[in-house]
């Protein structure tokens, strides 16, 4: 049995046209099993010419990069328009901003819980320390020490 991943493989049924038309049902947003519905092959028959084939797989991601590309206008759209009452899809807005400004716009939630855990290893530490014989001067010396060798801390702090 010849490997169905070969490049001298016979691709009949996914000939120029079947592959154009695979290529434009992923620029319209079809995931890889619709799109070789759409054409009338298996899933497995375009993965088969896929191996094959690695130059397709650029063309497969162009192709997910345009459909990316319509809803990423369409969600600026949305986010950017007022319906007729004048009001603007709030969802969108914060969607928008926290994917493409995740800095200035993020969820405040996750960072109260790490704030939560920080404080939790803060007094476990502290309490090490007690237990070690070093005073509280000395346990505030050596947090601040530690707090300046935290990855990211510097970044935080500018």
């Amino acid at each position: 049995m010849s490997d169905p991943t070969s490049p001298n493989r016979n691709f009949r049924k996914f000939g120029p046209r079947k592959r154009d038309t695979y290529l434009q049902k992923l620029a319209e947003g079809c995931t890889l099993g619709a799109a070789a519905a759409a054409v009338g092959l298996s899933p497995d028959t375009a993965l088969h010419y896929r191996k094959a084939h690695p130059e397709f797989e650029d063309d497969i991601e162009r192709s997910r990069g345009k459909a990316i590309a319509n809803v990423e206008d369409a969600l600026y759209k949305a986010a950017t328009t007022a319906n007729a009452s004048g009001a603007y899809n709030v969802g969108a807005i914060c969607f928008f901003l926290k994917n493409r400004n995740p800095d200035n716009w993020r969820d405040m939630r996750t960072y109260e819980v790490v704030q939560k855990l920080r404080e939790q290893e803060r007094g476990r530490l502290f309490a090490a320390f007690e237990k070690a014989g070093i005073t509280p001067d000395q346990a505030d010396e050596i947090a601040l020490v530690m707090e300046e060798w935290e990855p990211g801390a510097n970044e935080r702090r500018h």
